[in-house]
């Protein structure tokens, strides 16, 4: 268990001038932030409110994905937005999650992240954030956008799961424990930084310059059970993967799972 306070008290000295955090709602224990986000976006709740769990015991991912966040050592936030920026490109909210969840990590442990396609944080080739984005539409519009950040800050995941891909958390990776309330000042600052400035060239280049296995040959089971083979040139202008198939020819991919085709 790490010694550091992580209480709503704190988190409030923390973010009180920040753009971001103005309306905290913490919880010991819950279910999913995002679950409770979305139910206080569709009441209304403000831009900017967060919802911040000490453990979370129904934490999900893409696909539904269960994702674990002990007590006592991780971090899981929502952010509750509602976008007039960038309000025809919902899939940029997902960019802008990543490299800002990139960024606090990087200033925070002095460390260099890499992001796995589309919503993972890595570093030393091991998973250590997951990041969902939720939403409402009216009219091609969001009404609200909930962003889902969970990191493994201080205790990796259960040992006795089976996960498909390597896991660690950040704390077996640098050494020491960290202060969860500063780093999730790191991420309210950088996310409402990157929000606020609304640079979508910026955000794109910022997001391929850290694209695990960028340039590296891949293989992606799209959500049709397909395979397609290729190399990794990284995300298009509009958001999209592109790779370079064996034939020379480029492909853009909507979506799917990537992993490193090791066979070559």
């Amino acid at each position: 268990m790490c010694h550091y306070k992580f209480t709503k008290n704190e988190i409030q000295q923390v973010l009180a001038n920040e753009a971001i955090g103005h309306t905290i709602y913490f919880y010991d224990t819950i279910g999913s932030t995002n679950d409770k986000a979305k139910s206080l976006a569709n009441k209304g709740a403000p831009e900017g409110t967060i919802v911040i769990a000490n453990q979370q015991t129904a934490g999900r991912g893409r696909y539904n994905r269960k994702w674990y966040t002990t007590k006592n050592n991780n971090l899981a936030v929502s952010f509750i937005l509602r976008p007039k920026i960038f309000a025809n490109k919902p899939w940029l909210h997902t960019i802008m999650a990543g490299v800002a969840t990139a960024l606090a990590i990087e200033k925070s442990c002095k460390i260099t992240t890499q992001i796995k396609w589309p919503n993972d944080i890595w570093i030393n080739q091991k998973k250590v954030a997951g990041i969902l984005v939720e939403s409402t539409f009216q009219s091609l519009n969001p009404q609200w956008i909930v962003i889902g950040i969970g990191i493994n800050i201080n205790s990796s995941p259960p040992s006795n799961i089976d996960f498909s891909y390597p896991v660690s958390c950040i704390a077996n990776i640098i050494g020491k424990k960290l202060n969860r309330v500063t780093v999730l000042h790191t991420l309210v600052h950088n996310l409402a930084k990157l929000y606020t400035n609304a640079n979508c060239l910026n955000l794109i280049h910022q997001w391929n310059q850290r694209m695990l296995w960028k340039n590296k040959h891949i293989k992606i089971t799209t959500s049709n059970n397909n395979t397609i083979t290729g190399i990794a040139l990284g995300i298009s202008n509009n958001g999209i993967l592109q790779i370079r198939l064996d034939n020379g020819s480029v492909q853009d991919i909507l979506n799917g799972e990537i992993k490193l085709n090791k066979r070559l």
